[in-house]
C-alpha cells in the first residue's frame, strides 16, 4: 500500500509539472491531491498560510524594485514567487476600479466600479468615490447590489470568526473598494487642525484603543517622503495587536500622490527610492510585529499595486475634446480625462459622431477612438486614424474594453498613446498619469511569498490583478466560486492538477495580449 502511494504521488508530481508552463518550472518536488470540487477546486496543501499581509503600492511600477537592494524585499523574493508580466488586464487603470477587482477577482463590468464616476443606464450620476458618498455607504451599495464575492465574504464562509482590516493614508476610496461591505475594518487618514489623525468609515470601525494611541497622529506641515504610508502601516499594526486580524490589507498612496502625479513616477528616480527604502524599512516592522506574535512564518506576503505609471511627455488638452463632441450635437455628462479618455454623453446617439470627429482631430498620440454600438454593450472602433502596431494590438484593446462593458459605462473611449494623457482643468502640473491600456499603465509588481508558495521563481505568466484574491483564498482554503480571476497554481508548492492544466491552457491567450500591449508602448517611445 506505501508503495503504490509513493508511485501515484509521483505520476501525479510529473503531471503536474508537464502542465505548468516552461516559463514558471523550477527544480523542486510537487505534491497534490484530487480537488473536492472539480468545479471549483482547493488544493490541500502540505503547508498553508493562517495570515495575509497585502502592501498595495497605490501606482507603482515594477522598475521601482530595481532601484536599489531593498533586503526585506529581496528576502521575499528569494522566499517566493515574482511575477515579470503582472497586469491589471482591465479597464480602467484607476485606484477605486483597481482596489475593487483585487478585492473582488472580478471585472469592473461585474463588480460595478467602473470609474470615479459615471452615469448610469437611466440616466442617474453615481460619485460613490466622493467623501460623503462613501460616509452614506454609497461604494458599498454598488459592491453589494451587484452581488460579487470578495476576500472578506469568502473568507467568512470559511472561517466565521475570520477578521479583515485595511488601512491607507488619505485615500478612504480605496480602502473602501478593496474591502468592500464585508470587510470589518476600513481606516484611513485625514487631516484636522493640520494634524494628520486616523479615523475609520462607518460601520467599519474598530475598538477606539486601535485609533487612540498618539503615535498614530502626525503633525501636518512636517511629513516627509514616506511618513503617509509609514502612518498606514502603524495603523495596521495597531489593529493586529489589538484585534489579531487575519487578513491586513495595506493602501500606500504615496506612490500615486506625489510621487506619479506630481513628480512624473519613474522621473523621479530618487523620491522612488526613498519611498522603495521606506517601504522596505516598513516591511521590517511588520515582520518584527507578526514575529512577537509567532505568527510570522503563517503569514502570507503579496506585495502588489491598483495599476501603474506613465511619465508624462505628451499632452492633449481637454478644450479639443469638447470641442470635438459639441460639433457632434451634443456634450459631455460626465468624463474621465487620464491617460485613456472615458466619455459619457447627453446624446447617446451621438457616439459615432462624436467618435469620428475625435478621429478627425488627426492628434498624433491618439491610437484609436471606440464607440458603443446602438443597443449594445460591444465597442466599435471608428474608422481612419493611425495604424497600430499590429492586428494583435487591436485584439488586446476589445479584450481590455470588455472588461469595463455594462449598462453604466461610457459611450466613447480614446486610447492615447504611451506616456500620454489628456490634461484635465486640475491637472495642468501633472508629470504623472494612468488610466489608459497602455503597457506602463497596465504593469503592476507582483511578489507572493510566504506558507505555500514555493521558493525563488521569477514567472513570466500575465498574472492579472483580478487573479489575486483567489490566489489569497485558495492557498487560505477558502472558497472562490464566482470570480473572474483564477488561482495561481504556478506559485503553490502543492499546486492542484485541474487549476494547474487551466492556468496552463489561458498563458497563450494571455501572453499574446501582454505582448500587444508592449509591441505598442515601444512603438510609441518616449
Amino acid at each position: 500500500m506505501r508503495r503504490y502511494s509513493l508511485v501515484l504521488r509521483a505520476f501525479l508530481a510529473i503531471s503536474i509539472f508537464l502542465l505548468i508552463p516552461s516559463h514558471v518550472r523550477s527544480a523542486g518536488s510537487v505534491v497534490t491531491s484530487g480537488p473536492a470540487d472539480p468545479a471549483n477546486p482547493v488544493p490541500v496543501l502540505s503547508e498553508r498560510p493562517r495570515y495575509v499581509v497585502m502592501l498595495v503600492l497605490d501606482g507603482s511600477p515594477p522598475a521601482y524594485f530595481k532601484l536599489a537592494d531593498f533586503p526585506h524585499i529581496a528576502a521575499l523574493q528569494r522566499e517566493g514567487v515574482t511575477y515579470d508580466r503582472a497586469w491589471d488586464g482591465m479597464l480602467e487603470t484607476e485606484t477605486p476600479t483597481g482596489h475593487a477587482s483585487l478585492g473582488t477577482g472580478t471585472l469592473p463590468r461585474r463588480h460595478g466600479i467602473i470609474s470615479f464616476s459615471w452615469i448610469t443606464q437611466a440616466g442617474l450620476r453615481e460619485q460613490p468615490t466622493n467623501p460623503i458618498p462613501i460616509q452614506q455607504g454609497q461604494l458599498e451599495q454598488v459592491l453589494r447590489r451587484s452581488g460579487v464575492p470578495s476576500i472578506a465574504s469568502e473568507l467568512k464562509k470559511a472561517d466565521p470568526t475570520a477578521t479583515v482590516a485595511v488601512t491607507s493614508g488619505h485615500k478612504d476610496y480605496a480602502v473602501d473598494s478593496v474591502g468592500g461591505p464585508y470587510a470589518d475594518y476600513l481606516m484611513y487618514y485625514e487631516i484636522q487642525n493640520q494634524v494628520w489623525k486616523p479615523v475609520a468609515i462607518p460601520r467599519h470601525v474598530p475598538p477606539q484603543s486601535v485609533l487612540s494611541p498618539q503615535y498614530l497622529s502626525a503633525y501636518a506641515p512636517h511629513l516627509g517622503p514616506g511618513d503617509q504610508d509609514y502612518l498606514a502601516v502603524q495603523l495596521a499594526l495597531s489593529s493586529f495587536r489589538q484585534v489579531h486580524q487575519r487578513v491586513t490589507i495595506i493602501n500606500l498612496p504615496e506612490f500615486d500622490w506625489p510621487l506619479g502625479h506630481l513628480l512624473g513616477g519613474p522621473a523621479d528616480k530618487w523620491f522612488a527610492w526613498k519611498l522603495m527604502t521606506r517601504l522596505d524599512t516598513d516591511i521590517g516592522m511588520i515582520e518584527d510585529t507578526l514575529r512577537q506574535a509567532h505568527v510570522l512564518k503563517q503569514t502570507l506576503f503579496v506585495l502588489t499595486a491598483d495599476h501603474g505609471m506613465l511619465a508624462l511627455h505628451h499632452r492633449i488638452p481637454h478644450e479639443i475634446i469638447a470641442q470635438a463632441v459639441q460639433r457632434a450635437g451634443t456634450s459631455l455628462d460626465d468624463y474621465d480625462y487620464h491617460s485613456g479618455g472615458y466619455f459619457w454623453l447627453k446624446d447617446r446617439s451621438k457616439a459615432a459622431a462624436v467618435a469620428a470627429n475625435l478621429v478627425g482631430l488627426r492628434n498624433p498620440y491618439v491610437r484609436a477612438v471606440y464607440y458603443r454600438a446602438p443597443g449594445s454593450l460591444q465597442y466599435v472602433r471608428a474608422p481612419g486614424g493611425r495604424p497600430l502596431a499590429s492586428p494583435a494590438v487591436e485584439s488586446a484593446y476589445q479584450f481590455l474594453l470588455g472588461t469595463l462593458a455594462s449598462p453604466s459605462s461610457p459611450q466613447v473611449v480614446m486610447f492615447l498613446a504611451e506616456n500620454t494623457s489628456i490634461v484635465g482643468r486640475n491637472e495642468t502640473n501633472w508629470r504623472g498619469d494612468h488610466g489608459g491600456p497602455s503597457w506602463n499603465a497596465e504593469h503592476i509588481p507582483l511578489i507572493l511569498s510566504g506558507p505555500g508558495v514555493r521558493h525563488g521563481i521569477h514567472s513570466s505568466y500575465p498574472a492579472t490583478i483580478y487573479d489575486i484574491a483567489p490566489t489569497i483564498l485558495t492557498l487560505l482554503q477558502a472558497p472562490t466560486t464566482g470570480m473572474d480571476g483564477m488561482p495561481l497554481y504556478d506559485a503553490f508548492t502543492a499546486p492542484d492538477v485541474t487549476g494547474a492544466a487551466a492556468q496552463a491552457a489561458l498563458d497563450p491567450q494571455r501572453q499574446s495580449l501582454v505582448q500587444a500591449l508592449r509591441l505598442q508602448s515601444h512603438q510609441d517611445g518616449p
